[in-house]
Formats: structure tokens, C-alpha cells, sequence
């Protein structure tokens, strides 16, 4: 299994204000834990933005193509933003979640996988993206 993850203040193309303009971008790939060869097939996800945010814009993509979008304001004592679920996720080609801007890179998926949790930190701001096989597991 792995992970590579990279953040930038400004992507090509944005308004480079450091303070407002964070752009994650992630590549998962991991293999299936019985032959180790095929990609495993995700079918829900489960996406927990985290951090410190004041009127943020949040967008997630799909395939290239925004799925969901809005401002969100944290309460300083919990700083947790915002949680959505997205269900019947079966090979998809690319995910992208976003504070302002930005695309998630690759995923590709096969059906013998564990949940498996990405999660990074930059400048206060949490972002973490559970990726769940055929039976979601909630604990």
C-alpha cells in the first residue's frame, strides 16, 4: 500500500493569497493483500474535512467534475468542518478534494481491500479521506 500526498499554496492559474489558497492533491494506489498484484475496487467513500476554516471554500471533485462545494466555518473549540459520504464509488478514475481549488489525482480500485485512512496536515488545516470496500466498516 501507498501513499503519496503533495500540498502547494498556488496552483497555476489561482489568485496566490498564502493565507486563504490551499490546494491538496493526492495519489492513492495500494494492491490487493491476497495476491498482492490486482488493484482493489473501492465502493464508498468517506471524506472528514478537519481544521481551522473561516468562510473556506471546500469543493470535491470527481472524474474531474465538482461533486460538492461550500464555505464552511469551524468552531475553534472542535475545528471539525465538515463530513460527507459518498456511496456506490466503484473504479473511479479520479477524486479530487480541495480547499479553493485543485484536483485529487488517481485512484483505481478490485473488491479484497481493508478501509485504509489518508491523512495529512498543512498549516492547521486536517483534511482526511477513508476509503471503504464493498461492506463499510463504521468503528
Amino acid at each position: 500500500m501507498g501513499v503519496l500526498w503533495h500540498t502547494s499554496i498556488c496552483a497555476s492559474g489561482q489568485d496566490c493569497n498564502p493565507t486563504r489558497n490551499y490546494v491538496y492533491d493526492i495519489e492513492v494506489f495500494y494492491l490487493n493483500e491476497i495476491d498482492n498484484q490486482q488493484p482493489c475496487d473501492i465502493d464508498s467513500l468517506l471524506i472528514i474535512v478537519e481544521g481551522y476554516f473561516n468562510d473556506d471554500l471546500i469543493q470535491i471533485y470527481i472524474n474531474g467534475e465538482i461533486y460538492y462545494e461550500s464555505n464552511i466555518t469551524s468552531d475553534e473549540s472542535t475545528g471539525i468542518a465538515e463530513t460527507l459520504y459518498v456511496d456506490n464509488y466503484s473504479l473511479v478514475n479520479s477524486v479530487g478534494v480541495s480547499v479553493n481549488k485543485g484536483k485529487m489525482a488517481h485512484l483505481e480500485t478490485d473488491n479484497q481491500c481493508k478501509p485504509i485512512g489518508i491523512r495529512f496536515d498543512y498549516v492547521r488545516k486536517v483534511l482526511q479521506v477513508l476509503l471503504y470496500s464493498k461492506a463499510p466498516l463504521y468503528y
